[in-house]
């Protein structure tokens, strides 16, 4: 199945599923992303992770070198669909959503 143009959708295959993933801005929050994580044949099967940058851009800049290991990677989406499946039963159950922060994902009711 192929992914809608023009929706900034990005696909990713993983032990042989085709998910597809969305960055945008957080607006409740200077500081995060969100990241939309789903699967290609079944596109209403997904997730939302907040993705919180490990420094607070109103009171320095980050270190080039920290946010390049803190970005949204491939690899850290493949990390998230293991969490989501470990944690949520994701697959089972349509919608989950959670938290990476302090390079570590933090389930919804955690602090």
């Amino acid at each position: 199945m192929a992914l809608p143009k023009n929706k900034n959708l990005r696909r990713l295959r993983t032990n042989g599923i085709d998910y597809y993933w969305k960055v945008a801005p957080d607006t409740r929050a200077f500081n995060g992303l969100l990241v939309t994580v789903g699967k290609v044949l079944k596109p209403h099967q997904r997730f939302v992770f907040v993705f919180r940058f490990d420094y607070e851009p109103l009171n320095a800049a980050p270190p080039s070198s920290k946010l390049s290991l803190t970005g949204v990677t491939p690899k850290l989406i493949k990390e998230s669909i293991k969490f989501a499946q470990e944690n949520y039963h994701w697959g089972e159950s349509l919608t989950c959503s959670f938290r990476f922060e302090n390079s570590a994902f933090h389930l919804a009711a955690e602090s």
